[in-house]
């Protein structure tokens, strides 16, 4: 016999016996465990004389009850007696000498030469760490003596040690789910939209996602916006990874095109709906793809997931599916003669600039605003009794009077454009530009919602010019813009009154003497030419009213 072990303790050798006995049978029981508790109360000893290491530890593992793995490759000769007060030591002690790993999982002794060390990124999100460490520490797997780091920050733990231990690890937090788990699932949707909502103001489209894009942005990590989405990519997405970790679902947040409106026209919306088609998720924690379409005739959404995500899911589309509250957006353009601006019932405190104010419909006095620059209207009954009077009188001229109904925090636009094209010619090519220019008004409003009362919260964006000249061969037109950006918070059904606008005019016309004019030689005498100068202030009255709806909390 080539080596024969001892048990290091001063009882006899039958109780010696026995006590390896028991310490088998008791680790059968245990199916997981790390080291296991019975290792740690009895030494191990053994005496070899040029025995294979692979053969010492198949001995060890014998007595323990363990499958030994990884020692084949282990061929080197084993002299002299090898001591420990635990059988734990008694590796630590082996391994120390002849440069090996070892670690224990699930019955099983796992051994590997020194050098098989690797280090592994696996990517996690950071609210999965915490729950993988406890689980990985709960099945017996996780070894302190071995690496794990963590990076919050990257959604990422760094795993160090043997290479089959950084295996099992790696198995452990990324289960891959069967194809027979998976299923497709359909949300009809009452009050979101599934599809993009995109409004094009001058040139440019402004995108609203829909909720498929929405989820699917979600889904990879991507902002949402922009003609239906992106395309998601084999890495998937943060809140993807964090629900296949936790057998949950993730949680669901303006392109360029053509437009514009010839002369004379004028249009006000709350945008044009473009149906739009998204593109498939994938997500690395499945292993398999993530589905999400928008079904547009039906307004739902079709997402192709594990069954268990069903209830989240549900979940999730509740949360956004809510009804929301209705806003009438009624808006004035008036040009008014600046010497007549008074007889409306308000002054102009402002010295020029922009000014703003609020009109209080029941007539009371609105307080100026901050800044020094005031409008004040003391009736608005008498003030558009005054104002269709000075109208008739040509005095004033109201330019536009729209209303539309749009929901909160979408976007409705007043276009009064006029558009002319102009020639660029080349050495062999040319081509023909348009260039416009007008009257633009886009509000858009969000309600503010308090226990006194609720508000309105305005975004207006004004933008207001002309084409100077027309356009020729020979010349290029020129084109005035103003613009104005503000924003305000106001009562409900009260009113935003932006003014400071001047634009002066002078009109020639032709004047004579009715028969005299007409008489040869001397009929010039009784003709001649009248001009006319007018300077004129435009205001911009805009007055969000809030539609009752059913289903809207107030």
């Amino acid at each position: 016999m080539n080596g024969r072990r001892i048990l290091a303790a001063l009882s006899p050798l039958p109780i010696r016996c026995l006590g390896v006995l028991a310490a088998g049978l008791a680790l059968a029981g245990t199916s997981l465990a790390t080291t296991p508790a019975k290792w740690k109360e009895s030494g191990y000893a053994y005496n070899a004389q040029g025995v294979p290491l692979s053969k010492v530890l198949e001995d060890f593992s014998r007595s323990h009850g363990v499958e030994l793995r990884g020692a084949s490759v282990m061929t080197e000769l084993v002299t002299g007696s090898v001591k420990g007060g635990t059988a734990a030591e008694f590796l630590d002690r082996m391994a120390g000498t002849w440069r090996f790993q070892w670690f224990v999982h699930n019955r099983v002794l796992y051994v590997s030469p020194g050098a098989d060390m690797v280090s592994e990124r696996l990517e996690m999100p950071r609210e999965a760490m915490v729950d993988a460490k406890t689980a990985l520490t709960g099945v017996g797997l996780l070894e302190t003596r071995f690496g794990w780091g963590e990076l919050p920050e990257s959604s990422a733990v760094i795993v160090t040690g043997p290479r089959e231990y950084v295996r099992l690890v790696r198995e452990m937090v990324s289960t891959r789910d069967r194809a027979d788990d998976y299923e497709a699932m359909v949300f009809r949707l009452k009050n979101a939209t599934v599809d993009d909502r995109t409004v094009t103001i001058r040139n440019q489209s402004v995108v609203t996602p829909g909720a498929a894009s929405m989820l699917k942005s979600m889904l990879s990590g991507t902002a949402a916006g922009g003609g239906g989405g992106r395309a998601l990519t084999g890495s998937g997405g943060f809140l993807n990874d964090l629900a296949s970790s936790r057998s949950g679902v993730p949680m669901p947040s303006m392109n360029s095109g053509t437009g514009g409106s010839s002369e004379g026209s004028s249009g006000m919306a709350t945008g044009s709906s473009l149906p739009q088609r998204t593109n498939t998720s994938r997500g690395s924690g499945s292993g398999r793809g993530v589905g999400v379409e928008g079904d547009v005739r039906t307004n739902s959404l079709v997402i192709y997931d594990l069954a268990r995500k069903r209830a989240y899911y549900q979940r999730l589309v509740d949360a956004i599916d809510v009804p929301q509250q209705l806003v009438e957006i009624e808006a004035y353009i008036i040009d008014v003669n600046r010497d007549r601006v008074a007889e409306l019932g308000f002054g102009l405190d402002g010295g020029g600039g922009d000014v703003r104010a609020i009109i209080d419909p029941a007539g009371v006095l609105a307080a100026p605003l901050a800044g020094g620059s005031s409008l004040v209207v003391s009736n608005v009954n008498s003030f558009f009794s005054r104002l269709h009077l000075m109208e008739r009188e040509g005095q004033a001229k109201v330019l536009a009077k729209p209303s539309v109904l749009t929901l909160e925090n979408l976007v409705a636009v007043l276009d009064l454009s006029q558009t002319v094209y102009i020639r660029a010619t080349g050495e062999r090519v040319a081509n023909i530009e348009p260039v416009t220019a007008g009257m633009l008004l886009r509000v858009t409003p969000r309600v503010v919602r308090e226990k006194r009362g609720n508000k309105v919260s305005l975004t207006v964006d004004i933008e207001d010019g002309k084409v100077m000249s027309a356009a020729t061969s020979a010349d290029t037109p020129e084109v005035q813009r103003s613009t104005i950006s503000t924003q305000a918070t106001l009562p409900d059904r009260q009113s935003l009154v932006i003014g400071g606008y001047n634009t002066d005019s002078t009109t020639s016309s032709d004047a004579s003497v009715p028969g005299l004019s007409k008489i040869p030689l001397i009929g010039r005498l009784f003709t001649g030419t009248r001009q006319e100068s007018q300077s004129r202030q435009r205001l911009f009255i805009i007055t969000p009213r809030l539609v009752a709806t059913t289903g809207v909390k107030g």
